[in-house]
């Protein structure tokens, strides 16, 4: 396929949850670098940064909703994340990494 030229022989897994329910469970390539373990429902792997772009989409999507403001403290929604001087840290600092 297409994705697969252009990675090469990685793997990668993908779901997606509808209304907290599994309508996308797909998984497929190789789980290590020299192709000898196939990737599987259980494989582990690090995400490092990846899930930023999604945090970033959700919250955008919740004050698009009204249900938040980019300018609420992180405490209105998590209290005990303004320990050690943190109170004061918004939704925009947090996202900006500020």
């Amino acid at each position: 396929t297409k994705f697969h030229g252009r990675m090469g022989k990685g793997g990668a897994a993908f779901a997606v949850y509808h209304k907290g329910r599994l309508v996308v469970d797909l998984w497929g390539g190789y789980a290590d670098k020299s192709c000898n373990r196939l990737w599987n429902e259980d494989t582990m792997t690090l995400l490092f940064s990846c899930t930023k772009s999604v945090a970033a989409i959700c919250m955008a999507v919740l004050v698009d909703r009204g249900l938040c403001s980019y300018n609420d403290k992180v405490t209105q929604y998590w209290p005990e994340f303004g320990q050690n001087g943190k109170g004061d840290i918004t939704i925009e600092m947090i996202l900006a990494h500020k």
